[in-house]
């Protein structure tokens, strides 16, 4: 038997709070010794509080201190502007050229700068790193601008086994398709280049042979 318990329980039954038949229940299994459910325990409980035990009556609210806001302050009276001395606009403008200059260099000698690297004007790859046997290579890339391109693949011994004149188009990209013949010489690095004028690049893939 739970003492606590079966007390709320009957006071509940004998103020009729709640529902007697649930109550019952519970009373008969406090008296029996049986499992009460965590369930029963909490319908108790929750009734008990709610029924049983008294609230303390809320505290008065305390009136709210008188607040003293202080009178306004009569604004300052704005001073009277001296004019300012104005440079001549030719002298005006060199000193605003030279402050240019000084933070430009300042960036240039700040940690970390560093300045902005030009693009290669000649560019040369392939879609892929390795071939097989019969594979589709695409060979492609970029020029300075609209002009004739070389590009030749050669073998580890470096000799050539493919080569083609290309045509750059107006935005200077070119692109040439070809076949990994067997005939080529085995598997190994085979190099693709290209050259314009007195530029070159280069690109490297894998031929399984």
């Amino acid at each position: 038997m739970e003492g606590p318990m079966i007390d709320d329980v009957e006071a509940l039954l004998g103020g009729d709070f709640g529902d007697d038949r649930i109550l019952r229940q519970i009373r008969r299994a406090c008296r029996n010794g049986e499992v009460v459910s965590n369930y029963e325990r909490s319908y108790v409980r929750d009734l008990a509080e709610k029924h049983l035990r008294a609230r303390p009556a809320p505290e008065p609210a305390r009136p709210a201190p008188d607040v003293e806001i202080p009178a306004p302050r009569p604004a300052p009276a704005p001073r009277a502007r001296r004019p300012g001395r104005r440079l001549p606009r030719p002298r005006l403008l060199a000193a605003l050229a030279a402050l240019a200059l000084v933070a430009a260099a300042g960036a240039a000698l700040a940690p970390g700068y560093e300045p902005p690297q030009r693009a290669p004007a000649l560019t040369v790859s392939t879609d892929e790193a390795s071939y097989g046997p019969a594979d589709l290579i695409l060979v492609e890339g970029t020029s300075g601008g609209a002009g004739a391109v070389s590009v030749v693949i050669s073998g580890a011994d470096g000799a050539a086994v493919w080569s083609e004149e290309l045509r750059a188009g107006a935005g200077g990209a070119y692109s040439a398709v070809t076949v990994a013949d067997p005939a080529w010489g085995g598997p190994g690095t085979y190099t693709v280049t290209a050259g314009s004028g007195s530029e070159s690049a280069s690109s490297e893939f894998e031929f399984t042979g």
